[in-house]
């Protein structure tokens, strides 16, 4: 149960702070190869392009998980703490709907985009539209889950558990 509980609470994170590296490094083998040898090496940027989509698509579900995204908070914080809750719930809504709209519409282009294959690696383009379809299921998840459990598996950037304001 603990190993699931970490994983929950940080291996999202762990994931995105490790297709990041992976950015950096290809990034500096690119231009270590392009300027160093004069053999810019073409399917680095293609490969970097595509773990920069997953990691933005997986770091808006991080965001959404840690109450992280951006808001508008001088509306709750004028009510006090029950309002403070259901503007937090509001929020999570809105979110959770965008949400559907990515992850339906994001299989839609995944399927309307198969068939196209990139230049250097020769793997199907669609595959920048899945993490958009994976990244809208997760973020709904989330909102889900921040709603039904506020206090039991989500951290909130916004709202403490006394109701103040971080």
């Amino acid at each position: 149960m603990r190993v699931t509980q970490w994983l929950f609470r940080n291996g999202l994170e762990y994931l995105i702070g490790a297709l990041l590296a992976v950015i950096v490094v290809l990034s500096l083998l690119q231009v270590v190869y392009r300027y160093g040898f004069s053999m810019p090496l073409n399917w680095i940027e293609e490969l970097a392009r595509l773990l920069l989509v997953w990691a933005v698509c997986l770091g808006a579900a991080a965001a959404t998980k840690n109450g992280a995204h951006l808001r508008i908070d001088f509306i709750a914080d004028a009510g006090g703490k029950p309002w403070r809750r259901f503007w937090s719930v509001v929020a999570d809504i809105a979110v959770g709907a965008v949400a559907v709209g990515m992850a339906v519409y994001g299989i839609d282009f995944y399927r309307l985009t198969a068939g196209d294959y990139s230049t250097s690696l020769g793997f199907a383009r669609n595959l920048y539209y899945l993490p958009v379809a994976a990244g809208g299921a997760l973020i709904f998840v989330f909102s889900l889950t921040r709603i039904i459990f506020p206090r039991h598996y989500c951290r909130d950037a916004r709202v403490s558990d006394e109701g103040a304001s971080k």
